[in-house]
């Protein structure tokens, strides 16, 4: 048992995950291939139970954009988009033109022609690689219902995956720090006849499905509200309260802000930095402290 908690730390440590199926690969256990009518949204809530004692919490994108640098990573020493002459200088400066940095610009880091991202320390990154970096850990919106949006992506009528971020993800597994800036994590409902039938829901790189007989599902006035556990600081989604993860590092409580992400809605596709292909946060030792890719190259299909 301990040495494999060993290996496992050791994978963590090096920025290495537990191979998995990817995300856009997820599938209905019930309700693959099933042509189904149009989603009646109304009859869907979910509610993300955030820890009682959470200190970082969901914020809008484009805040996280506005509050950062905008970084091209070189070896020896990194290059700041300035956003007046429009280029980037090799510079640590943080002045004010630094900061920022116009959506579409951030936006245009798409895929390299490779099909490579640009994101550093990623097994799958390109040439020319870059990152946004604010000079906080950002706390995010204390109270986001109404207020933080939640990014809902669809291919079909079955799956609805809505996307969460967070500006920071604090993470401490017995001493060692997983922390980095940047967090995105997402619910995906599995819709068969307006019932939910079950939920993946993400943790640590991972989707696990849970059937609708192992969620916490209420039905009022005919409209079904699924609820969720957010870990405190790693913002990992559990089915109900508990310990989990190595160590049982993950602590999700109930009694915490109850975040109704369907509550404001917008979707995926039609997001002005929905290309950028870069990180998502400041670069860190490893792959898994360096800030995350965004959602739409880990969207389902």
């Amino acid at each position: 048992m301990k040495i494999n908690i060993l290996i496992a730390l050791c994978l963590l440590a090096c920025g290495c995950k537990k191979i998995l199926e990817p995300s856009n690969a997820l599938k209905s256990p019930s309700s693959a291939d099933v042509a189904v009518n149009a989603v009646d949204f109304s009859k869907f809530k979910v509610v993300v139970r955030l820890h009682p004692s959470e200190d970082y919490f969901p914020m809008e994108p484009v805040d996280f954009i506005k509050k950062s640098r905008f970084r091209h990573e070189r070896s020896g020493s990194d290059e700041g988009y300035n956003k007046n002459s429009n280029k980037f200088v090799r510079n640590n400066s943080h002045n004010s033109e630094y900061y920022d940095i116009p959506v579409n610009v951030i936006n245009g880091y798409g895929l390299e022609s490779s099909g490579r991202n640009r994101r550093p320390k990623d097994d799958h990154k390109g040439d020319y690689n870059v990152f946004l970096e604010p000079d906080d850990n950002l706390q995010g919106d204390h109270d986001p219902n109404t207020r933080v949006s939640s990014f809902l992506y669809t291919p079909d009528n079955v799956k609805l995956q809505y996307w969460l971020f967070y500006g920071y993800n604090y993470s401490n597994v017995s001493g060692l720090s997983f922390s980095h800036q940047g967090d995105w994590e997402s619910v995906t409902l599995n819709i068969l006849n307006d019932t939910i039938e079950g939920a993946w829901l993400s943790a640590h790189g991972d989707d696990k499905y849970y059937d609708k007989n192992a969620l916490e599902i209420s039905i009022a006035d005919g409209v079904q509200t699924l609820s969720v556990y957010s870990a405190k600081g790693t913002h990992a989604l559990y089915n109900h309260p508990g310990k989990y993860h190595i160590l049982n590092s993950d602590d999700a409580s109930a009694g915490g802000y109850e975040w109704l992400i369907t509550g404001k809605v917008s979707s995926l596709e039609s997001q002005p930095w929905k290309d950028y292909a870069g990180a998502w946060g400041e670069v860190g030792q490893q792959a898994a402290t360096t800030g995350p890719l965004g959602p739409w190259f880990k969207k389902i299909n």
